[in-house]
């Protein structure tokens, strides 16, 4: 008799436990799904074409214009976000949205020094402005033909 009821409290906690693995195993499949729908929803544009940076970011500033093969706002963005959050470089860039935003925001970072200001001058236009205790930095992305024309203006503070 004891025999059986320790068999069946047994048997109860294996299945306890089996149902637990598979519910976890099921929540984490359905999140990495999620994760990869997500990845797949906004495409990288590939690698730009850029040219030679002009100035200087201490005196006048430094200008660089790259041109990326996509005609995706959304896209070109993506792009110069995920490069730089991938440089883990720490700067106020590792703190963009990782989706352009499709209005007008403004993020205060206020533990880093920093804030981010994404203005929609028109539906081929956005300027975003990244100010840091080293300076403020603006990215223009703007549509032009079949591609996004990104000029990026670091400043000195």
């Amino acid at each position: 008799m004891l025999a059986n009821q320790f068999a069946i409290k047994h048997c109860l906690y294996k299945s306890i436990l089996g149902l637990t693995a598979t519910v976890f195993l099921v929540a984490c499949d359905s999140q990495e799904a999620s994760t990869t729908s997500n990845s797949k929803a906004i495409k990288l544009a590939g690698k730009p074409e850029c040219r030679p940076s002009t100035g200087s970011a201490m005196e006048d500033g430094e200008v660089t214009v790259c041109y990326y093969h996509t005609d995706s706002l959304a896209q070109a963005y993506a792009t110069v976000a995920n490069t730089q959050a991938a440089s883990g470089n720490g700067s106020g860039y590792s703190l963009m949205q990782k989706v352009l935003p499709n209005k007008d925001l403004k993020e205060n970072f206020d533990d880093k020094e920093t804030w981010i200001k994404y203005t929609w001058i028109d539906k081929t236009h956005v300027s975003i402005t990244i100010q840091m205790a080293g300076g403020e930095d603006t990215l223009e992305l703007v549509k032009e033909n079949n591609s996004v024309k990104v000029t990026t203006t670091l400043s000195a503070d």
